[in-house]
């Protein structure tokens, strides 16, 4: 069984996804949360169904619809659709031929395994690596043996979970498991009803006593009870009597008649019936038999002509293209006069190509329409390649004049500059310049400021001199706080206003005036300020010009080389554009110095003459099939007229009517010989009816007389007299038999009948003994139960405190306890002894050929360094052996080696699994902590088991991926703006 294909419509965060398989191996990669589980889950789930509601069931989050398909591919089916919706709780398999089949047909097809082998067995991954980190040494035999043998690693675990149950059950020197508790219970209540035993010793002889009256009376009722059945019993014999003796005598008459048996039901009558038809239907019979000799009489009267008949086609088509020969003869000098003119056309053409060429040469000229697009081309490409040559002539010059243009102005605006030492001078100057228009326009600022301030220091002193007078008149009327106040006001003004401003705006003067001094002393020059800022502006001015000069420059020097190289390149295409003139003008014999024209017409020559010499092969043919034709034509006449031994004569239209007229007379009795054979095979079919009917009951007849076991008429009817007699007699038997059985219930039936055959005076006597019996029990009956309610009361009276019966009920309702966990242990015990046998069975069957294989596999895995497996009947461990012969348990093996030995374990496990259909292998991650060598080997054991067995390898680790093709490898991608919004996409 082969995956081929899963539809996901809903399940985990897949939803709406599809994913083809490959037949013998397939890689499927994706990162952390890509859904490998999801998906590995979801082909368990397909295929042995989805689980419980409190388990993990992968509901989809945004799809309505949980579930989806896989498509398998069997060996005995076919390729199948299994399909799973859980909204509906069906399962349905589409089989090739479209019919759909249900749950019972799957496990049909999965009737090897279930969901626990399969996913023991063929499904695996890094869990069980990972178990070996955690075990202990002298577990790890266990382990692997478990690997070995069911690919579930737990078997030690469940013994040790069985052992350690028991215990908990049972410990012979045990106090607290359960069993043991409950002993001591037990003991205890024992104890307590001996001591009570000793004093209820007569209560006991009582309940005895009790106990015997009471089986007593029971059996005294049981008897009454059968004694008054079988008196009912011989009361319902005594009524039955009268039928009975009457069934007797029928019996015996039917034991005087003579042989009646076997005879058929309603024979006598059937036998009748069948006579009067049989001389109706041999009447018919005979009146077809006569028509059918009259028929074929008639029949081999008529004498055919085959030969004439089995050439009908032929005289027929001759006759039908009487017409045609004159045409092919005039179609056949048209084509003789064609193919004339056109070879003088071809001679001319070959005349203008040359004295190198013949009509036989243009046959194999390459005229297709690669090789004229190829040519044309070409010519065109020379000829737009003279029409560049003006243009790159012209732009080299212009680039030329550009450049020279160009050096000129940059030596102008060269002569323009300033040395460095004039733009020093001049800088300064200017500098100069500046600072003394600045100082004069200073100190004339200076000069009128200082008169300004002599003008209005008068008009400050009217202030303060106000304010004293307000303080003044103030102080007269009283106003003492306000006076004060104005008074400190105004000296505060005074001293911040009026101070020595005066003079220092006088030392500024004459600082200024000094310094302007200074500055004239300096400036010895003619130019002015504006005459020096003009040569700096065009200095400024040349330097930038100059730069952009320069660029220009630059630029036009670039596009000259451009030019220059362009015209080399030129220069080289045009010779290879030439030599590939040359070369064709060599293969279609031109002469080189042809201009690109002329090439065009010569090659349009070649064209046109390999068309005509085209034509020519086309018309020769068709001359010669006419002429084939014509000589076919008159060999079929001659032919015909040979058939119908008629003379071969010129004229044609002769010949024609007289072969028709030949095939109409052997037509004509053809089908009067046919109509005589139709009318016979209608006969034939009435004839063979009417015999088939006569045959028919003539059996019939047969087998009445066969039934009835006679060999004539006569005794048939005789013993058919008897039997009607015999069946009136068993008739009345059947009916008393009816009435008896009506009487009569099915469990006394044999008892009343042997009664019956007893005679009446037996069964009176039996009646009045029962009848006696029965009162004597009565009596008894009446005796027993008066001593019981006597016996009652004492006990009753003993019994009062009720201590005893409860001790009794308690001690076995703690004993029933004790029962049930005994019971409880026997199971645990039966099932430890079973695993064991199960694993002895497993070492001395499967384990051999599991190790066999597993041997191969680690092999590959350590690249011959380990060379064997070795599992001893009387250990439970394993030994491996290295090629140079010493042996290690697997606790003295590395890490790696023993995850290669688990890996052969399983995967040989699956090989030999015994099951017609080769599983699926499931893998998960299994390299995860094997390096770069052990992870080739591993690959390489997977690629051998994959020969066997489909093996599907899930892994997250993208640098396993170089171990395989790109074909093997399916990539599971998440999406980038999540995982459940926009699913999944396989690339």
């Amino acid at each position: 069984m082969k995956l081929t294909k899963i539809d996901i419509y809903g399940f985990g965060q897949f939803e709406n996804f599809s994913m083809t398989f490959n037949e013998n191996f397939q890689v499927i990669y994706g990162v952390n949360e890509a859904g490998k589980s999801t998906m590995m889950n979801f082909i368990k789930c397909i295929l042995f169904g989805f689980p419980n509601r409190n388990k993990n069931i992968y509901l989809p989050k945004g799809s309505k619809r949980y579930g989806g398909s896989v498509s398998i591919k069997t060996k005995n089916y076919g390729t199948l659709t299994i399909e799973r919706i859980d909204e509906n709780k069906n399962i349905t398999v589409f089989c090739e031929d479209g019919s759909k089949k249900g749950e019972d047909f799957l496990a049909e097809i999965l009737t090897e395994i279930d969901e626990t082998h399969f996913e023991g067995i063929f499904s695996f991954g890094i869990d069980g690596l990972q178990d070996i980190e955690k075990i202990q040494d002298d577990e790890l035999n266990d382990f692997l043996l478990g690997a070995g043998m069911t690919g579930n690693v737990s078997i030690s675990g469940i013994e040790q979970r069985l052992e350690k149950k028991q215990q908990e059950l049972f410990r012979v020197s045990g106090k607290k498991p359960k069993i043991n508790e409950q002993i001591k219970v037990l003991d205890t209540l024992e104890s307590k009803i001996n001591a009570w035993k000793e004093k209820r010793q007569s209560y006991d002889h009582m309940l005895e006593n009790q106990k015997g009256l009471h089986v007593r009376l029971e059996q005294i009722k049981q008897d009454k009870s059968d004694l008054i059945g079988k008196y009912k019993t011989l009361e319902k014999v005594e009524s039955l009597l009268p039928l009975h003796e009457e069934k007797v005598q029928l019996l015996y008459q039917l034991q005087e008649l003579t042989t009646y048996e076997p005879f058929p039901e309603e024979g006598l009558h059937r036998f009748e019936q069948w006579k009067s038809q049989y001389i109706t239907v041999k009447a018919e019979q005979k009146h077809y038999e006569r028509q059918l000799n009259e028929i074929e009489k008639n029949i081999n009267e008529i004498k055919e002509n085959r030969n004439i008949l089995a050439a009908e086609k032929r005289i027929q088509h001759v006759r039908e293209n009487e017409s045609l020969y004159d045409v092919k003869l005039k179609e056949k000098a048209t084509l003789e006069l064609d193919i004339k003119n056109l070879r003088e056309d071809l001679q001319l053409l070959v005349e203008k190509l040359g004295k190198h060429w013949s009509i036989s040469d243009l046959t194999n000229v390459d005229t297709s329409i690669s090789t004229k697009e190829k040519l044309i081309l070409l010519l065109d490409s020379i000829e737009s390649h003279e029409q560049k040559k003006k243009f790159f002539e012209e732009s080299y010059f212009q680039s030329k004049q550009k450049r020279d243009e160009l050096l000129q102005e940059k030596e102008h605006y060269e002569k323009m500059l300033l040395t460095e030492d004039e733009q020093i001078t001049f800088n300064e100057k200017y500098k100069i310049i500046g600072e003394k228009e600045l100082l004069e326009k200073n100190l004339k600022e200076v000069e009128s400021g200082t008169l300004l301030h002599i003008t209005n220091s008068w008009k400050e002193k009217v202030i303060p001199l106000s304010l004293l007078g307000l303080t003044a008149v103030l102080f007269l009327k009283g106003e003492l706080i306000i006076a004060g106040g104005v008074f400190l006001l105004t000296a505060i003004f005074f001293f911040l206003h009026i101070g020595d401003k005066s003079s220092s705006k006088i030392n500024n003067l004459h600082q200024l005036q000094q310094k302007l001094q200074v500055l004239n002393k300096q400036l010895n020059s003619e130019l002015t300020k504006n005459e020096i800022e003009m040569k700096l502006k065009e200095h400024e001015q040349a330097t930038y010009t100059l730069r952009a000069q320069k660029a220009l420059l630059l630029n036009a020097e670039s596009n000259h080389e451009k030019y220059t190289e362009q015209f080399v390149d030129w220069q080289y295409e045009e010779d290879l554009l030439k030599d590939k003139l040359k070369s064709m003008a060599k293969q279609y014999r031109f002469n080189e110095t042809l201009s690109t024209k002329a090439f065009r017409e010569s090659f349009n020559l070649l064209e046109e003459g390999k068309k005509k010499v085209l034509t020519l092969q086309r018309l020769e043919t068709a001359e010669r099939q006419v002429h084939n034709e014509l000589v076919f034509w008159d060999e079929e006449v001659k032919a015909l007229c040979t058939i119908c031994s008629i003379d071969f004569q010129e004229k044609w239209q002769r010949v024609f009517e007289t072969l028709y007229a030949k095939l109409s007379i052997e037509k004509e009795k053809q089908y009067k010989k046919l109509e005589f054979e139709n009318e016979k095979k209608k006969l034939m079919v009435n004839y063979s009816q009417w015999n088939e009917k006569c045959l028919s009951i003539e059996r019939q007849c047969e087998q009445l007389l066969k039934q009835a076991n006679v060999t004539n008429e006569e005794d048939f009817i005789k013993k058919a007299h008897v039997n009607k007699k015999a069946n009136d007699i068993k008739q009345k038997i059947t009916l008393l038999d009816a009435q008896l059985s009506t009487q009569i219930k099915a469990e006394e039936k044999e008892v009343v009948n042997k009664k019956l055959n007893n005679g009446k005076k037996q069964v009176q006597e039996e009646l009045y003994e029962l009848e006696t019996h029965l009162n004597a029990l009565m009596t008894d009956e009446e005796k027993v139960q008066q001593q019981i309610t006597s016996n009652n009361l004492l006990t009753e009276q003993l019994e009062a405190d009720g201590s005893y019966s409860e001790l009794l009920q308690q001690y076995e309702i703690e004993k029933s306890k004790l029962n049930k966990l005994a019971e409880e242990w026997a199971v645990l015990a039966i099932a430890s002894n079973v695993l064991e046998r199960t694993k002895n069975e497993f070492r001395l069957e499967r384990l051999p050929k599991v190790i066999k294989v597993a041997t191969q596999y680690l092999t590959i895995f350590t690249k011959h360094r380990y060379v064997k497996i070795l599992a001893p009947i009387e250990e439970n461990s394993f030994i491996v052996e290295r090629k140079d012969g010493r042996r290690f348990s697997p606790k003295e093996l590395s890490r790696g080696t023993k995850e290669q030995l688990y890996l052969a374990l399983r995967l040989a496990l699956a090989n030999v699994y015994p099951s017609q259909t080769p599983y699926p292998l499931i893998v998960d991650d299994i390299f995860v902590n094997f390096d770069s060598i052990r992870t080739k080997r591993a690959v390489e054991v997977l690629r051998k088991a994959s020969e066997d067995h489909q093996v599907i390898f899930f892994t997250c680790h993208h640098h396993l991926l170089i171990h395989f093709t790109d074909k093997e490898v399916t990539t599971l991608s998440v999406k980038a703006n999540g995982i459940q919004e926009e699913g999944y996409e396989v690339s």
